[in-house]
């Protein structure tokens, strides 16, 4: 028999754990799964899927297959194939993270009939996991559960995990599969007064809250419009180097009024004109790049929008870079 083609890596013993539990399962009623009426046909497999809405700076999604197998006297003697998917669940400010994990067993073939399969978490480096997803395996009855992460990195950690699909049944021997997550999830405890947490590296935030600065808003569309980047990555490096190229001979025109809306009056500090760079200043595409320039803003207005950059680094885990010459994490700016 030819087993299905596919990428996977089997190690060579079942967890005694497991075999324990397949016997208490193998026991039950389940081992029959569920039966049709003669004459009809099982319902169609409802695979399981992803959706956009599932994809967020905390939260991520990824289909998986994979392949249990079952041998006797060294020779496969039946499977367990599965498509499934795993939902990631972060938080950035806790080290601890979940994977739902949905598994439809679509094709069950021959000795592998009535084999308990037990899917268990595996990461790497400073990632530890636990818990467990056991069931019979019938094709089209789905095995789900919860399995538990966490990452005790004092820096920050590429989390790299992978689920083992283990098959039992008496007399047989199980040759697990492994289904490779490819979710990108990065743990850091790299901002000074927040607790560590853990962000999805696949979705790229981005920040809005520049909107209720008027004229900074205003301005930083402007720019947009003429070219400056939409995407940005963070490089505090760059900061004073990037901020006299654009304001460091910058000088208020002559002539030049407040325009309507402006606040008053002119001799409060917070009032006075403020020359604002944009792309900005902390950010790898800052300064003589292409569409690059800056508008005039109330003082209040700049010192503002410091404030609301560095919220949303805290609140999205938006690392800085880790030189002067690499970007550091990217993200989008909507004003």
């Amino acid at each position: 028999m030819r087993p299905p083609d596919l990428h996977l890596t089997h190690a060579r013993k079942a967890h005694a754990w497991l075999s324990a539990l397949a016997a208490l399962i193998l026991a039950s009623s389940l081992v029959g799964g569920p039966a049709w009426a003669e004459g009809t046909r099982p319902p169609a497999l409802q695979v399981p899927k992803c959706s956009p809405s599932m994809e967020t700076r905390t939260t991520g999604c990824e289909t998986f297959k994979g392949a249990a197998f079952v041998t006797l006297r060294g020779a496969s003697v039946g499977y367990v194939q599965f498509v499934g998917t795993m939902t990631w669940r972060m938080s950035t400010t806790s080290r601890d993270f979940t994977a739902e994990v949905d598994a439809m067993p679509v094709a069950v073939v021959d000795e592998a009939a009535g084999a308990v399969v037990g899917i268990t978490p595996v990461c790497n480096g400073t990632c530890s996991s636990t818990g467990s997803v056991v069931g019979v395996a019938v094709p089209g009855v789905p095995l789900r559960g919860t399995l538990h992460f966490t990452d005790t990195t004092r820096t920050q950690h590429d989390v790299k995990a992978h689920l083992v699909l283990t098959p039992v049944k008496r007399g047989l021997i199980g040759m697990p599969g492994i289904a490779v997550a490819k979710t990108k999830i990065r743990c850091d405890d790299m901002f000074n007064g927040q607790r560590p947490g853990c962000v999805n590296l696949d979705y790229i935030p981005t920040i809005t809250s520049l909107s209720r600065l008027r004229f900074v808003s205003a301005g930083i569309r402007a720019l947009q419009s003429k070219g400056a980047r939409r995407l940005l990555h963070r490089n505090t490096y760059l900061t004073d180097t990037n901020r006299y190229a654009i304001c460091g001979k910058a000088k208020l025109p002559p002539r030049w009024k407040p325009p309507a809306g402006w606040p008053k009056p002119l001799s409060n500090r917070l009032n006075k004109p403020s020359c604002d760079e944009y792309a900005f200043a902390t950010t790898f595409e800052g300064g003589k790049a292409p569409g690059n320039g800056y508008t005039w803003v109330p003082q209040r207005e700049n010192s503002s929008q410091g404030g609301l950059l560095k919220g949303f680094y805290y609140e999205n885990r938006v690392l800085d870079a880790p030189s002067i010459v690499q970007p550091g994490d990217a993200f989008y700016v909507r004003p």
